[in-house]
Order: C-alpha cells, then sequence, then structure tokens
C-alpha cells in the first residue's frame, strides 16, 4: 500500500532549518508556499533552536553540506512521532540507525550521536511557538492541490514496479510519501520504522519511490553477495574521486566500495523500471549518470535487461554485474 500525507513533524524540523539559514528549497515564483518560506524566515525564533539547527549544516563535506546531519534528524523527527521526547525503545533503534548510517566513523561519532539525542527540546522550542500552528495550516492549504499529483505519481510507480520487477505488492512494506517541498528537490530521504518505509521528496515523480521499493527487493540479495562484491574492490579506483566528491564514498575501503556498488545498481534499476518501455530513453539515462561519474550504471541496466531473474532467484545475478562492470572498467582505461 502506497499513501501521501503531509507531515507536522517533518514540517517542524525544516522550519527549523530554514530558520538557522537552511536555503536549498526551490520554490517556483507565485507558489503559495512563498509566503511561508517568508514567514518562516521574518519571524523570531528562539536563539537555542536556531543555533541548534545551523549545526546540521557541515561546510566542506561535499556537494551537500546538509549531509549526513539532516538525514540524521529526519530519523530523529521520525522516531519522535507525536511524543515531546524519545521512548527509550525508539531513541534505542535510532541510535542503531544512526550507527547504520553510510558515512564514515568521525561523521557519526559520540559528540554527533548526542546532538542527535538533543533533538526533542530544541524541535519543541520551534513547534511550540504561537506561529508555528499558523504557518503549518498555512502549508497544508499550499499543498493541498498538489496531493493528488503525489498520489496518481506513487500508484503509477507501484504498479510499474510491480510489472517490471516481478515482486508481489504482499512481499513489500507499507510506503509512505511525504511532500516536503521545504527540502531540496534534487535529494530524496528515506526512513524505515516499524514496518513502514517513509520517503520524503521536494517533488512528485517516480525515481525516489522506486528506488526505494528497490532497496527492498535488492538489498537482500546484496547482503547474500556482500563477501563476492568486497573482493572486487578494485573497481572503486576508477570512479573514487567523483564519488568521495558526492559523499557515496568515504575512502577507499570495502564499505565505500559496497555502498558505490549499491548505489550504482539502484540506480540501473530505477532507470530499468521508469523507462521500461523505451530502451533509447534509458540508455540516454543511463549515460547521464555515467556522465555524472556513476560509470557502471549503463552496464549494470543491460544486465538488469537481459539477466534479471525475479526475486528470490537472483544467484548469479550479482556475478554478472560484477563481470560486467570489470569490463566497463577496462574499457574505460583505454
Amino acid at each position: 500500500m502506497v499513501l501521501v500525507r503531509p507531515d507536522m513533524g517533518i514540517f517542524g524540523l525544516y522550519v527549523g532549518l530554514t530558520a538557522s539559514a537552511y536555503n536549498l528549497a526551490r520554490i517556483p515564483d507565485g507558489d503559495p508556499l512563498e509566503s511561508v518560506l517568508r514567514a518562516i524566515g521574518m519571524a523570531q525564533w528562539p536563539r537555542p533552536a536556531r543555533k541548534y539547527f545551523a549545526q546540521a549544516k557541515r561546510p566542506g563535506r561535499g556537494i551537500n553540506p546538509y549531509w549526513p546531519r539532516a538525514a540524521m534528524l529526519l530519523e530523529a523527527c521520525i522516531y519522535l512521532g507525536s511524543e515531546r521526547e524519545f521512548r527509550h525503545s525508539d531513541e534505542l533503534q535510532l541510535l542503531r540507525a544512526i550507527a547504520a548510517f553510510p558515512v564514515s566513523d568521525d561523521e557519526k561519532d559520540s559528540a554527533t550521536v548526542e546532538w542527535v539525542r538533543a533533538f526533542p527540546p530544541n524541535y519543541n522550542l520551534i513547534t511550540e511557538t504561537d506561529l508555528f500552528p499558523l504557518l503549518w495550516a498555512s502549508y497544508l492549504a499550499a499543498l493541498e492541490s498538489t496531493l493528488r499529483v503525489f498520489e496518481a505519481a506513487a500508484l503509477a510507480t507501484l504498479e510499474s514496479f510491480l510489472v517490471v520487477t516481478g515482486a508481489s505488492e504482499e512481499s513489500l512494506p507499507e510506503l509512505v510519501v511525504v511532500p516536503n517541498p521545504l527540502q531540496a528537490p534534487q535529494v530524496a530521504d528515506f526512513v524505515r520504522k516499524d514496518g513502514t518505509i517513509f520517503v520524503v521528496v521536494a517533488k512528485p515523480g517516480m525515481s525516489a519511490i522506486v528506488h526505494e521499493l528497490l532497496h527492498n527487493v535488492l538489498s537482500p540479495i546484496l547482503r547474500t553477495s556482500r563477501r563476492e562484491i568486497v573482493s572486487c574492490r578494485h573497481l572503486l579506483r576508477p570512479v573514487l574521486p567523483e564519488m568521495l566528491r558526492m559523499q557515496y564514498a568515504w575512502g577507499d575501503d570495502e564499505e565505500s566500495w559496497f555502498r558505490v556498488f549499491e548505489e550504482s545498481l539502484m540506480r540501473a534499476a530505477a532507470i530499468w523500471v521508469e523507462h521500461t518501455g523505451s530502451k533509447d530513453r534509458a540508455n540516454q539515462e543511463a549515460a547521464l549518470h555515467a556522465g555524472q561519474g556513476f560509470i557502471y550504471v549503463p552496464a549494470m541496466l543491460r544486465c538488469l535487461r537481459e539477466g534479471w531473474p525475479g526475486p528470490g532467484r537472483a544467484a548469479g545475478f550479482v556475478s554478472s554485474c560484477l563481470k560486467a562492470c570489470t569490463r566497463q572498467a577496462s574499457g574505460a582505461r583505454r
């Protein structure tokens, strides 16, 4: 099942970030959300809250200075729910989620963990102001006309995904799409909690939903094949500078290569699902990703077209992808 609903907690998080100089939203001229952004920017928010949310930005860490800290706060927001403070069990789950973030150890050190744990009181400073309920009402009114567009995109995505991959709807978790136009439009965030996947996006579309559904199908295959994947770590070197810049890698190591291989495969599979009716368009999209540094995407796309065996029958599929990547790397060096 796919649901589309705005989330007051996530709105509160991005009010805090926006009040602390986050300016990556791209709102079209004349959009009703412009007045919401102006009101956030003009309000006198509590100084401790502004200081706290400003620490989400880490300049000089790559193309997105808010990665991974804004995403960690999003996790905290989902685990906080409608409470004023973390329940013990939820805080433990949150800490496990932070520990599993695909970043270097110094990006999730004890100081960062303590900063994330301090989220509830600072979030409350934002949401307990007299202005916040008025902003939330204005935000919902501004979003109302686009919710049907989000819903149509989500349902079309699910249908296409099931047809192309052969997955069953019963095998998938509940998916909640949270429209959040206050974030950067090129960013999609995902949180898993209690069997539900929250997909947080600025604009309606297929890519982010497909990407996360694919994790549900492909991640078990990748975990099973982990040893084989990391044995090909040398394939990271041709793409390492770009992957470091885009924050998909943090060193020439096994964890970084596993993350890059996974992300490359997810991108290839998303193209496969989204453009299954147009091979030429799919090839163009794969070439664009290769031009951005994900040079293995075209080879992986061919593997999916020619050899995807279906969920639960993927023995040998990862091997064929690694062989195709090796050929691609050899060709790139010539």
